[in-house]
C-alpha cells in the first residue's frame, strides 16, 4: 500500500509540474533599426542601454537560474530596474522596485497601484549576483504576474524578504543603444 501511495504521489507531482506554466526562457534582443549587434548580445554590469531618449548605465545586477539554466537577468540603473528575459525571443522590461508583503505561497492575484496582476508562473530558482564568481547562489522563488501584454510584475522571494519589480515591456524600436559603455554598440 505504501508503494502505491508513493508511486501515486510521484505521478501527481510530475503531472502537476508538467502542467505548471514556466517563465519563458527568452534571449536578449538587440538594438533598434540600423544596429549590427549580434542578436544574442550579453549584457553585463557596466554596460549601457539606451531606451527612448534616455541611457541606463547598469550598475549592479543578478541572474535568476532554474536547474542551471539562466531564465533572466535583473539590472539596477539608478532608480530604474531592467529585467532581461533570456532564451528564444528575449524581451527587455523597464520598471521600478516595489515593496511587497506576501503570504507563505504566491497568491493567484496581486494588486498594485489600482492594477490587478495575475500569476502566470512560479519557479524555484537560484539567484547569482552579476560580476561576482565567489558569491554563493541563494535559493529563491521567481514569479511572473501579468496585468496586460506589456505590464508585468516580477517577484523574487528570498527566505528573508521579497522584491517586486513593476515593469513594462520595451518595444525593440525604442532601444537605440545596447552594449559596452567603453566602446559603443
Amino acid at each position: 500500500m505504501v508503494t502505491g501511495l508513493c508511486g501515486g504521489y510521484v505521478f501527481v507531482r510530475r503531472w502537476a509540474k508538467a502542467r505548471r506554466p514556466k517563465v519563458p526562457q527568452l534571449t536578449a534582443t538587440t538594438t533598434g533599426a540600423g544596429s549590427e549587434s549580434p542578436r544574442n548580445a550579453e549584457l553585463r554590469v557596466g554596460d549601457v542601454i539606451g531606451i527612448g531618449n534616455q541611457e541606463y548605465w547598469l550598475t549592479s545586477g543578478y541572474g535568476v537560474h532554474e536547474a542551471g539554466h539562466e531564465l533572466a537577468r535583473v539590472f539596477s540603473a539608478e532608480a530604474s530596474r531592467l529585467v532581461l528575459t533570456l532564451g528564444p525571443g528575449g524581451v527587455l522590461y523597464l520598471g521600478h522596485e516595489v515593496s511587497l508583503l506576501l503570504p507563505g505561497e504566491f497568491p493567484a492575484r496581486l494588486e498594485h497601484a489600482d492594477q490587478s496582476f495575475s500569476l502566470k508562473s512560479r519557479v524555484p530558482v537560484e539567484v547569482v549576483m552579476q560580476g561576482s564568481e565567489h558569491e554563493t547562489p541563494k535559493a529563491a522563488l521567481w514569479g511572473c504576474y501579468e496585468a496586460s501584454a506589456d505590464e508585468t510584475l516580477w517577484v523574487l522571494r528570498m527566505p528573508d524578504h521579497a522584491r517586486g519589480l513593476v515593469t513594462r515591456r520595451v518595444p525593440e524600436r525604442e532601444i537605440f543603444r545596447w552594449g559596452s559603455a567603453g566602446g559603443g554598440v
